[in-house]
């Protein structure tokens, strides 16, 4: 349940972004940045709070630190191609 929390956290803060990306639209710097930091906020806090309500040691929290990274571009484009298919369903 925790790393599927960890999974949603990561979903795009910024759909506006994301749209603009899709459509080859550069992005501002600040936006790119600013995206980077509410990631890695979010990527501590819940590795903080899996570690508490799983009482993980020190090299469990890092096996599942690792094993959340190793997913978390396979996840990231799961997630695009969800939105995709949902906005192309809506406009139908």
């Amino acid at each position: 349940m925790v790393v599927g929390s960890l999974a949603a956290a990561q979903v795009n803060p910024d759909r506006q972004a994301l749209r603009r990306a899709r459509a080859g639209q550069p992005q501002p710097d600040s936006m790119v940045r600013s995206r980077a930091q509410l990631e890695g906020q979010c990527a501590t806090g819940l590795g903080q709070m899996a570690r508490r309500q799983l009482g993980l040691n020190d090299a469990q929290a890092e096996k599942l630190q690792q094993t959340n990274t190793k997913f978390a571009e396979r996840r990231r484009t799961l997630m695009d191609q969800d939105e995709t298919v949902r906005i192309h369903c809506a406009t139908r």
